[in-house]
């Protein structure tokens, strides 16, 4: 005597069997009707989950590790993606490695909400190693304790290099009302806004380097301070 799953395998197995002999006996074009009318939920079904599997292989294929990773606020900038070209060049990354900067995003309008919440993310998850910012970026960092101190971050070479333009402004931190200073760099004179045509939100407001209090990647973050170093200041050859 069969068991029930025998005869559910011994119907499936005539079905499958029936079908084929219905498709024998029917001519190309029919072909096509029948399993167009018949089987073309199924194949869309498998068509849809083909394309999904091709396209997370491509995207696992093609997925890169961030080995820096930076943001511009309260500035226009349209060049994001040359500047992570050049840093990638410069700091000598490997196959499965990139830099990451997000530009154009703004404090201070209808989207600061969604700006501060992205920022926050990006220290939360430890993701974020410097910021480019004008004062109020700063201030909004700075009174979160969100930013590291240069002078004890940086190597002395850079340190001496940049000296005349290193900021430090104490502000109260908001979660234990100390005063607490925060430095970062003034990069009015530098060629890397002129090169990368980076634009502060208000004309004439001066626009700063900072490293996040979070920064995974100190070694490259002191790189991108090095690559700055090379493009020399404003006007020169």
């Amino acid at each position: 005597m069969m068991t029930e799953k025998e005869k559910e395998r011994q119907t499936v197995k005539k079905t499958f069997k029936g079908e084929l002999q219905k498709l024998k006996e029917l001519s190309f074009s029919q072909k096509l009707e029948y399993i167009y009318d018949y089987y073309k939920v199924p194949i869309l079904i498998i068509v849809c989950v083909m394309i999904i599997i091709g396209s997370l292989v491509r995207h696992y294929h093609n997925l890169k590790t961030d080995v820096l990773f930076g943001v511009v606020v309260n500035a226009t900038c349209h060049q994001g993606d040359q500047i992570k070209e050049d840093l990638n060049a410069f700091i000598g990354v490997a196959d499965k490695e990139t830099t990451f900067v997000e530009t154009n995003l703004f404090l201070g309008n209808s989207g600061q909400m969604n700006t501060e919440t992205k920022l926050a993310c990006y220290v939360a998850a430890g993701n974020l190693d410097f910021v480019l910012g004008d004062f109020a970026m700063m201030e909004n960092f700075g009174q979160n304790g969100m930013l590291k101190e240069l002078t004890s971050t940086l190597p002395q070479d850079l340190l001496d290099y940049f000296q005349e333009d290193l900021v430090t402004h104490s502000f109260q931190n908001l979660q234990t009302g100390k005063l607490e200073q925060q430095q970062y760099l003034k990069l009015d004179r530098y060629a890397f806004l002129e090169k990368y045509q980076i634009s502060p939100k208000k004309e004439g407001d001066s626009y700063y380097l900072g490293i996040s209090s979070a920064c995974p990647h100190m070694e490259n973050t002191i790189q991108f301070f090095r690559y700055i170093k090379s493009l020399g200041f404003k006007g020169e050859k």
